[in-house]
C-alpha cells in the first residue's frame, strides 16, 4: 500500500501544473472516486485542513491522506511522492532551461499552460461546489469573497476567519432554534 500511495502522490506532482488547487481533482480522483480510500465528505473536510494549514496545500493534503491511508509513513511515503517531481523539474530547469529563458518557443509553452491551469482550478471549483452539498448561502458566501478579494484586494486570511466566525455564530443560532 506504501508504494501505491507514493505512486499516486508521484503522478499527481509529476502531471500538475498549476500548483495544489490545479491538483484537487486528480487528488479527488484518485483517493477518493477510484481507490476509496477517503470519502467524499472527508477529503473536502481536509481540504478546509490542508487550506488552513500553513505551507502549500498539495503537501498538506497529501500528509492527511498519507496518515489517513497508512498512519505517519504513509505521511512521509505520499508527502514525498508529491515534492519529489518539483524537486526534480526544478534542479532540471536550473541546470539546463535557464540558459533559455528569453527563448520565444519557451516563453509560448508558458503562455499556453498557463489557461490549462486555470481549467484545473476551476474545475476544482465545481467538483466541490457539487460534491459539497452546496445551497444557495454558501454559493452567494463564494461569490462575495470573490468580488471582495478581486475589488478590494483584501487578504483572504481576514475572510477565512470571517467566515469561521460567521459559521460558528450560525452553528449556534441553528442549535439553539
Amino acid at each position: 500500500m506504501l508504494l501505491e500511495l507514493f505512486l499516486i502522490f508521484l503522478k499527481v506532482g509529476a502531471f500538475t501544473f498549476g500548483g495544489g488547487f490545479a491538483m484537487l481533482p486528480i487528488i479527488q480522483e484518485e483517493i477518493v472516486d477510484k481507490k476509496g480510500w477517503i470519502e467524499e465528505e472527508d477529503f473536502i473536510n481536509s481540504l478546509v485542513v490542508a487550506q488552513s494549514s500553513p505551507g502549500p496545500i498539495a503537501i498538506n493534503l497529501s500528509i492527511y491522506t498519507g496518515h489517513a491511508v497508512a498512519g505517519i509513513r504513509g505521511a512521509l511515503v505520499a508527502s514525498l511522492g508529491s515534492i519529489l517531481p518539483s524537486f526534480v523539474i526544478i534542479l532540471v530547469v536550473v541546470k539546463y532551461l535557464y540558459q533559455y529563458r528569453d527563448n520565444e518557443i519557451v516563453d509560448n509553452i508558458f503562455k499556453g499552460v498557463t489557461p490549462a491551469i486555470a481549467g484545473l482550478i476551476v474545475s476544482a471549483v465545481y467538483k466541490l461546489m457539487k460534491s459539497g452539498n452546496m445551497g444557495m448561502d454558501k454559493l452567494l458566501m463564494g461569490v462575495l469573497t470573490f468580488i471582495i478579494i478581486l475589488v478590494f484586494n483584501i487578504t483572504p486570511i481576514y475572510l477565512i476567519i470571517t467566515g469561521g466566525l460567521f459559521s460558528v455564530i450560525r452553528y449556534k443560532i441553528n442549535k439553539e432554534n
